[in-house]
């Protein structure tokens, strides 16, 4: 009769019911979570499941849990997204898109201006860091481009490669990097894409193909600092940031043009380039990791 003057098929009336007692238990069940969670707020939907069905012995599955907790705003705030889950989505799949590792740490060269590294360093100064970006040379080990700011951002990179890229025809030539933000940035991989270049990545955590750069970057702060002021004095930062730059400067200079190398048969970069500039002399390999099998083997 209630159906009748209601105008409601008794079907409905039922599912009405039913969606109005889920409702009064989800509110009952969202307090005694709220309850649970306390004032730290850092309690997942996993240990919140676990201790609905021990402490409060009432047969709740995960799912629910999660759901209610959602709808209610008493989800773990200490381990919330930090950004929506579609901006991780993207970054994953953005990884998923990079160069593969094509140098496969193969460093015999046969030419120069072919292969390069590079990789970003920094240096404590007074007020802050300067951050060094290098091009190096796998075929003679020369810095053949560089830059320092005080930001180790995208732009860094972008105007290093710049500043080669208005010395030398980039078409066709290899330059590999690590997989830092930089470096995946859409601005840097498309203006090595507009040069013609082909880019090169390690796997993450993998940094034997870049090894070379970081040798010159440890290299670099021992001549340049740690033999005039110790390591330790070096790490507290007291040097201007001018004097920090114009050391870099002179000291790039000179690992260019005097320091000699036992792999470079005991030339300075310079002088091997010099003496070998179309690859005739035999280069001196010395032993390196074993190749990473787990990455892209450029073809043929």
């Amino acid at each position: 009769m209630l159906c009748c003057i209601a105008q409601v098929s008794r079907n409905g009336y039922y599912k009405y019911l039913k969606a109005s007692a889920k409702v009064d238990s989800d509110e009952r069940l969202s307090c005694a979570i709220r309850d649970l969670q306390g004032t730290k707020w850092e309690m997942g939907y996993r240990p919140m499941t676990h201790l609905v069905n021990n402490l409060l012995g009432v047969a709740v599955n995960r799912k629910r849990i999660l759901r209610i907790m959602r709808e209610y705003g008493l989800l773990a705030r200490i381990r919330r997204l930090r950004f929506p889950r579609d901006y991780y989505t993207a970054i994953k799949e953005n990884r998923e898109q990079l160069p593969r590792n094509v140098l496969n740490r193969d460093i015999a060269v046969a030419e120069p201006r072919k292969v390069f590294v590079c990789d970003i360093t920094y240096i404590p100064c007074r007020g802050g860091w300067r951050f060094l970006h290098a091009v190096k040379d796998v075929f003679n080990k020369e810095i053949v481009a560089h830059r320092m700011s005080a930001h180790p951002d995208t732009r860094l990179c972008t105007d290093t490669i710049e500043d080669l890229a208005a010395v030398m025809d980039l078409s066709g030539v290899l330059i590999h990097s690590d997989q830092g933000s930089t470096y995946t940035s859409k601005a840097y991989r498309k203006l090595l894409s507009d040069l013609g270049v082909v880019q090169s990545m390690s796997r993450r955590g993998n940094c034997w193909d870049n090894a070379s750069c970081e040798s010159f970057f440890s290299t670099l702060k021992c001549g340049a600092f740690y033999g005039s002021m110790g390591k330790a004095e070096f790490a507290k930062g007291r040097l201007p940031a001018q004097e920090v730059i114009s050391r870099v400067e002179t000291y790039i200079d000179y690992y260019n043009t005097q320091r000699i190398q036992e792999g470079l048969e005991w030339m300075s970069p310079a002088a091997y380039l010099e003496r070998n500039a179309c690859g005739t002399l035999p280069m001196v390999i010395t032993k390196s990791k074993p190749a990473d099998s787990a990455v892209y083997q450029q073809p043929a």
